[in-house]
């Protein structure tokens, strides 16, 4: 109930939520189902230094074929 109040809260005052600490499938499900817009945690990804987190986006957007330029909207995993 806390994290849908304040994800609903958030929406209402037009800003967005980035959850964290995500390690499952089933906490990300329940986290779209909210409406959440961001996740990130152990789910995606362990912690990354610099360069890692660097090939980590260049790695995810070449797989879905994005162009650089959308990788602001890449919900990042660090």
């Amino acid at each position: 109930q806390i994290v849908k109040t304040i994800v609903t809260l958030a929406a209402n005052l037009g800003m967005q939520v980035v959850a964290e600490g995500v390690e499952t499938e089933e906490q990300l499900n329940q986290l779209r189902a909210l409406k959440c817009q961001y996740a990130q945690g152990y789910y995606y990804s362990r912690p990354l230094d610099v360069i890692e987190a660097d090939l980590f986006v260049l790695n995810d957007s070449q797989m879905h074929k994005m162009d650089v330029t959308d990788l602001a909207a890449v919900n990042f995993a660090m």
